[in-house]
């Protein structure tokens, strides 16, 4: 089920709260919480306190503050739908959460029940894409150093054995959590199959371009990195690119519970939120990869979630030509890898064989989730193919004056090792 768009209602001014209107909230309950009598508890407030939720709220400004580490807020407009709704997730369902719409009275008795671990408004989540034009990300993946103007234009890349023996399917499954996928376009060999659709907005496939772009570059024919991998499509974004963190989390809980181990690709980010880099924690050990977008705001990546999660490979964006960060790319500590995300040319939404050109760390978290696809398939662990992306990632190839100004970030660029990997671990 999807909540609709936010809109800022809350403003915490010096431990204070100005009352703007009913909200989302999500609490991140404590382990041992019984969720019905969670849930029970708020609907009975909720009906005693009479809450009226307002559906004229367009036009309302937007505020984000934090009050602590643990308890952080953003502004968000409240749901037309259910007042309350909880899930569980993780092998001992101990990440529990609830969406609840609440007034600015009962947000206030919430911060001092003890049966709730964190608080956050239900934020916004953006997508990672700037549209320019075309670049060879192939090219550079498979190579150790920068593209040269006169040098053969050639990508190589594995076409190895699938993994059993690991669990993971054949062939081995990226779920891809965007605007949806043009399943029909003929480059993607049939191989994206469908997962959820959490927006209901009367579009199907992918009305707005992002999804397909993406999905491209990890594993269509001509522009994609795995060419035997098996695309999920899991859309949470709507026509206009917007969703909100409870749909991210809906979606991270049906993928856990439904599918089977494989590459969690999420090629978005949002303000740092520690509800939702805890609900990828479970994902992980769900056994599942996860790589997320470093994000495209020039900032540090650790502002940002999910790119600021442990639990994920975050990937940020270089120039192939130049082996430059671009001034779009975040970067920092957070940052594990960069690849290309400099004038990608990959597949368009418009038509079953188009093609378009973006960039954005979007296309650069695509080559790493697909990469890691790529090891899975030749019999590593989840835990081995992201050690593996790690080891290969070439070391100082970066311009040292692109970073010199992004303090803690890592000089490491996306490498296949040529499409060899396979070859080596049989000799």
């Amino acid at each position: 089920m999807r909540l609709n768009p936010l809109v800022p209602l809350l403003l915490f001014v010096s431990q204070s709260i100005v009352q703007v209107a009913a909200t989302d909230v999500i609490f991140q309950l404590q382990e041992k919480t019984n969720i019905e009598q969670f849930k029970t508890k708020y609907e009975e407030f909720i009906t005693q306190h009479n809450a009226k939720i307002p559906l004229d709220n367009d036009n309302l400004p937007q505020t984000s503050t934090k009050d602590n580490d643990d308890k952080d807020t953003t502004t968000q407009q409240p749901s037309q739908q259910e007042l309350i709704r909880c899930l569980e997730m993780g092998k001992t369902k101990n990440f529990k959460a609830c969406v609840v719409s609440l007034s600015t009275e009962l947000l206030k008795t919430a911060f001092f029940d003890n049966t709730i671990k964190r608080i956050s408004l239900d934020r916004p989540v953006q997508l990672c894409t700037t549209q320019e034009f075309a670049p060879k990300h192939l090219v550079r993946l498979s190579q150790l150093h920068r593209i040269l103007k006169r040098q053969t234009m050639e990508f190589q890349y594995e076409n190895g054995p699938v993994n059993a023996s690991m669990g993971f399917s054949s062939p081995v499954k990226v779920y891809l959590l965007d605007s949806g996928i043009n399943h029909a376009h003929l480059d993607f060999e049939a191989r994206v199959k469908q997962g959820l659709d959490l927006v209901n907005d009367g579009f199907t496939g992918d009305p707005n371009g992002h999804g397909t772009a993406v999905a491209g570059v990890v594993g269509s024919g001509v522009f994609g990195v795995d060419k035997s991998v098996e695309i999920v499509d899991y859309r949470v974004f709507d026509f206009n690119g917007e969703t909100i963190v409870s749909g991210i989390i809906d979606a991270l809980s049906e993928i856990i519970t439904h599918e089977e181990p494989g590459v969690v690709l999420m090629p978005f980010v949002t303000e740092n939120n520690k509800i939702l880099n805890s609900a990828l924690k479970q994902v992980k050990s769900a056994g599942f990869a996860l790589v997320a977008a470093a994000g495209n705001f020039g900032q540090d990546a650790c502002l940002f979630s999910p790119a600021s999660s442990k639990d994920v490979i975050t990937v940020g964006a270089i120039d192939p030509y130049t082996d430059e960060v671009p001034s779009f790319s975040n970067w920092g500590k957070c940052v594990n890898v960069f690849s290309d995300g400099v004038n990608v040319a990959t597949l368009s939404n418009d038509d079953n064989e188009f093609v378009t050109i973006k960039s954005g760390t979007s296309l650069a978290a695509a080559q790493g989730a697909a990469l890691i696809a790529t090891f899975l398939s030749l019999n590593d662990t989840v835990d081995e193919a992201i050690e593996r992306m790690k080891d290969l990632a070439v070391g100082g190839a970066i311009s040292q004056a692109s970073i010199v100004d992004k303090p803690g970030t890592t000089n490491k660029i996306l490498y296949n090792y040529n499409g060899q990997v396979g070859l080596n671990l049989l000799n």
